[in-house]
């Protein structure tokens, strides 16, 4: 069974078991990207139901072919769920190929990765000014020879 997003979360009224620790100056818990949850709730019904079968499962296709943050080694693959997909909606295999045609065709979305360090303690100094700055460098993939660095601002 996959757990939902935050933001699935957020939209369906659920709160998560784990929430990430907040700052004072984030937003309030019934806003999400500065939207009310009642507003994002109603305009989220009135796009779906804007949306014809076909508009819905390419979607569902191009979600699944762009899936973030699965872990490789669940039992559930891509192709599992596009043949539960295919059942679930009663599309016929040439439809379904039509389709994944036109969610393969769709640009990938940008993602993008924020991260806050919140504290750090007991830094050796790296820097010639006898400051530690950066002070985390993050891996992003496998390959350590991509590197990056996190900047103090002011």
């Amino acid at each position: 069974m996959m757990r939902p997003s935050v933001s699935e979360c957020i939209l369906n009224g659920d709160v998560p078991k784990t929430l990430p620790r907040m700052r004072k100056k984030s937003l309030p818990r019934n806003m999400f990207r500065g939207i009310k949850k009642e507003e994002l709730q109603r305009q989220t019904s009135l796009y779906l139901a804007s949306m014809t079968i076909e508009e819905l499962y390419t979607e569902i296709l191009y979600e699944i072919l762009h899936n973030v943050g699965c872990d490789v080694n669940y039992e559930v693959g891509q192709t599992a769920l596009f043949s539960y997909t295919q059942d679930a909606f009663k599309i016929t295999n040439d439809k379904h190929r039509s389709l994944m045609e036109v969610a393969e065709q769709k640009e990938a979305p940008e993602l993008l990765l924020n991260i806050e360090v919140i504290e750090a303690k007991d830094l050796e100094p790296k820097d010639s000014n006898g400051m530690s700055d950066p002070f985390v460098t993050l891996y992003l993939a496998a390959n350590s020879s991509h590197r990056y660095n996190t900047s103090v601002k002011a």
